[in-house]
């Protein structure tokens, strides 16, 4: 490609334009003329850009010959998209231009009259024009501030400039309009204003693309409101080497929430989530007391701190001491934990897993209404009730959940015994849900921070998405739940890089009143915590379901009756068999017992045994 001093013309894509008779600056060596005759000189004319589709004109009118005449011209393409040269015999040639972008380059070798010849080059770029977006037709309130985003795009280039004018209605003053964004304020009246953004590539080609602000004599809309706090966040209590979450609630839109240690100061974590979750370590390291400081555009609120309390864990996790047969005391303790902590997670989410049930309703019945403000939670057996928000406002008496997408908090103190009780809670549960139709079905997250259930306290974010399926008459809950890494009961902690699942399909009888078959799959891996930290990984073994039934009413007594003889085998790590757990129904709902050791298993694939002291 030459280096031309002429300036490089734009071709439109039906245009035709004859080249200015400029020299190139450049020219290809040639053949020594005959002695006594002078060669001539070509001049394809200055580098091209032009349009997809454009006709294009290569002209060597600027050629001469200083002793005599040109006598031939001969145009031939070297370089790029192939294409078709009309009247490549003479001075004047063209094609059309492909489709595609990119450099197209052409040489014209000029013979004079006594047969000596020069060539020269030209380069032909065909630039693909930028596409323009004035962004979606508006409808604002008469006399407010409106703001428009455009957007440029370039296949083959770059965006270099940006212009908006306005092609219709009443006149009004535009700010930025070299800009993507344009800014102005809409007439006091009603009105249709039609704008249009020009962009223009680094090649100089342009596009357009017109967008409508349609004035409405409405008023505009209030601004939005400052945050305020509903409730101030939680003072959990964890164990350590585990987790512990705070949340705060709190109404206005498009909150922002920073978390800062009291004690240091330092910032620890930002953004929009209303919660934080410490760690291991992190539960220690900077005092264990937090501030929220929320914000948006119209203001900011700072929290009261919300405190960790950290209780040590006293003994060791031996898997390998020979106790009992091979199967330590605390080894079955742990087993039982890791199997009964995610048996009282899924009848969190999901309410009663059998027995009488409202069909769907029951679905994270801790929900379904909220209590009035003299009442704790039902888990809560002592201690003050603090008080519920919904959408991050202060609620007192009872209430239908709405449909749709909100957030629901419950906030309660001293929830066990005394404070010097490990059982003791300063804690509470926050749940962000969206029922479509029906509460209960849809998609929720629940904030767990120092949850008091069934005598255990949970810390962690739990997923679940749960659906109501029909086949054959046959009615079903479908609710699959994912626990978030380090999710927390006594003594264990979710890990990543493990399926974290709890699948359960709790079916109905005829009449929906009675959950009477219900199965949950538990896929689970969490660390086992001694006082030294993570002692291993817990997994169930070989899979499989667990099937949980109620039998109707015993004749004796009336009461319910339930049935379960399902088990599964928990390991630690990757070599020893732990424990086997079989289901059983207590006083009030499902959990575990420890069954008396028992031979490993000579099963296909089985891995859990393999290294077994």
């Amino acid at each position: 490609m030459k280096t031309s001093r002429c300036r490089r013309h734009w071709i439109g894509a039906a245009a035709l334009v004859l080249l200015s008779a400029c020299s190139s600056g450049h020219h290809d060596p040639d053949p020594p003329p005959p002695a006594g005759n002078t060669p001539p000189t070509a001049n394809a004319g200055a580098d091209q850009v032009v349009a997809p589709g454009a006709d294009v004109t290569l002209s060597a009118a600027a050629s001469s010959d200083a002793d005599g005449t040109i006598a031939a011209y001969a145009w031939t393409q070297t370089g790029g998209t192939s294409v078709t040269l009309s009247s490549a015999s003479t001075a004047t040639s063209g094609f059309t231009a492909p489709s595609t972008s990119g450099a197209l380059t052409f040489q014209l070798t000029v013979t004079d009259n006594g047969g000596a010849s020069h060539s020269d080059t030209i380069t032909v770029t065909v630039n693909a024009p930028p596409t323009a977006d004035a962004g979606a037709d508006r409808t604002v309130s008469a006399g407010a501030a409106v703001s428009l985003t455009g957007s440029g795009t370039d296949s083959d280039g770059t965006i270099a400039g940006y212009a908006w004018t306005q092609t219709a209605g009443s006149a009004v003053t535009l700010n930025g309009a070299g800009t993507a964004t344009l800014s102005f304020t809409a007439p006091a009246a009603a009105a249709s204003l039609t704008f249009q953004l020009t962009v223009t590539d680094d090649l100089g080609a342009t596009h357009a693309d017109a967008v409508t602000v349609t004035v409405t004599d409405a008023p505009p809309p209030p601004p939005p409101a400052a945050p305020v706090i509903g409730r101030q966040p939680t003072s959990p209590k964890a164990f350590e080497h585990e987790a512990a979450l705070i949340f705060v609630a709190a109404s206005g839109e498009d909150l922002t929430y920073e978390w800062y240690s009291v004690n240091f100061g330092t910032l620890v974590k930002s953004g929009p989530e209303p919660w934080l979750l410490r760690k291991g370590l992190g539960m220690s390291d900077d005092g264990n007391c937090y501030r929220a400081v929320i914000s948006n555009s119209a203001g900011t609120v700072t929290s009261e701190p919300g405190c960790i309390t950290v209780f040590a864990i006293e003994g060791k996790l031996d898997p390998y001491e020979d106790e009992d047969e091979g199967m330590g005391g605390d080894d079955q303790a742990y087993a039982s934990m890791f199997g009964n902590s995610q048996m009282a997670v899924a009848e969190l989410v999901a309410g009663a897993l059998t027995g009488v049930s409202l069909q769907g309703m029951a679905t994270m019945g801790v929900i379904t209404g909220v209590p009035a403000s003299a009442e704790p939670p039902w888990s809560c057996y002592q201690g003050s009730y603090v008080g519920a928000t919904l959408d991050g406002v202060a609620i007192t008496t009872a209430m239908w959940l709405p449909l749709g997408k909100h957030s629901v908090s419950s906030v309660w103190a001293d929830c066990m015994a005394d404070s010097d009780d490990l059982d003791w809670d300063d804690g509470g549960l926050l749940i962000e849900y969206d029922f479509p139709e029906r509460r209960g079905e849809g998609s929720f997250t629940m904030y767990l921070s120092g949850y008091a259930y069934e005598g255990v306290i949970y810390n962690g974010v739990v997923h679940a998405d749960v659906a109501h399926v029909e086949d054959n008459g046959q009615h079903a809950d479908q609710i699959d739940i994912v626990l978030e890494a380090d999710f927390s009961a006594p003594g264990a902690r979710v890990v990543d890089g493990y399926p974290q699942t709890i699948s359960i399909e709790r079916r109905y009888s005829d009449d929906l009143m009675i959950a009477d078959d219900t199965f949950v799959d538990f896929d689970v891996a969490m660390v086992a915590i001694d006082a030294d930290g993570a002692a291993g990984t817990m997994t169930q073994t070989g899979g499989g379901v667990i099937r949980l039934r109620w039998v109707g009413t015993d004749g004796d007594s009336g009461e319910p009756s339930y049935i379960s003889n399902e088990e599964f085998r928990v390991g630690l790590s990757g070599g020893f068999h732990l424990a086997t757990l079989q289901a059983m129904f207590g006083i009030y709902d499902w959990g575990f017992t420890v069954l008396p050791p028992q031979e490993c298993p000579d099963e296909p694939g089985n891995v859990i045994c393999a290294d077994q002291p």
